[in-house]
């Protein structure tokens, strides 16, 4: 993998933290899921998007 899709995968996910601190959960998760598709090995990463995500959808009753 290249070192500077690593760098920008980083770079990606930091932006989707300072999205998450003023509460724009749309920006977060597009940050969030840009940095998994330049770098899949992110772990705690698909576990943010996935959590972000439950936290966005409604219940269905």
């Amino acid at each position: 993998m290249e070192t500077a899709n690593l760098e920008l995968a980083q770079v990606c996910y930091n932006q989707g933290l300072a999205h998450l601190k003023s509460g724009n959960l749309d920006a977060v998760i597009e940050c969030f899921r840009e940095a998994l598709l330049l770098n899949s090995h992110l772990a705690p990463r698909k576990i943010d998007v996935i959590l972000l995500l439950s936290k966005k959808t409604k219940p269905l009753i």
